[in-house]
C-alpha cells in the first residue's frame, strides 16, 4: 500500500512539473494572445491555430508560435515560428502557443 502511495504521488507531481511522460507540452494555445519577436520562419496557412502549432511541434528548434489570423498581415493567415519564447501580450490579432521541450 506504502508504495502504491509512492506512485501515485510521484505521478501527480511529475504531472504538474512538466517533466511526466513526453518529449514535449504544450502551453496553450492562448486565444488574443502575440508573442511578438525571436521569429526564424514564417508561412502562409490556410488552416488554423492547430495547424501552426503542429507545424512548431514538427519544426526543429521551434519553442513557441504566432498564429495571425487572416487579413491582419495579407490574405492568408500567417504561422510565425520562434526559437526562443518571447513574452505574451493581448493582441486580437493572434494566437499563441509555447512548446516545452522536456529532456
Amino acid at each position: 500500500m506504502c508504495l502504491r502511495s509512492l506512485m501515485i504521488t510521484s505521478a501527480f507531481v511529475l504531472a504538474f512539473s512538466g517533466i511526466a511522460g513526453t518529449a514535449s507540452a504544450q502551453d496553450g494555445p492562448r486565444q488574443n494572445t502575440d508573442r511578438p519577436g525571436n521569429d526564424f520562419r514564417n508561412v502562409a496557412l490556410r488552416g488554423n491555430s492547430g495547424d501552426c502549432l503542429e507545424l512548431c511541434r514538427r519544426t526543429r528548434g521551434c519553442r513557441a508560435w504566432t498564429f495571425v489570423k487572416p487579413g491582419v498581415q495579407g490574405t492568408s493567415a500567417r504561422c510565425w515560428l520562434k526559437n526562443v519564447v518571447p513574452a505574451a501580450v493581448a493582441n486580437a490579432c493572434c494566437t499563441s502557443g509555447v512548446i516545452r521541450i522536456i529532456d
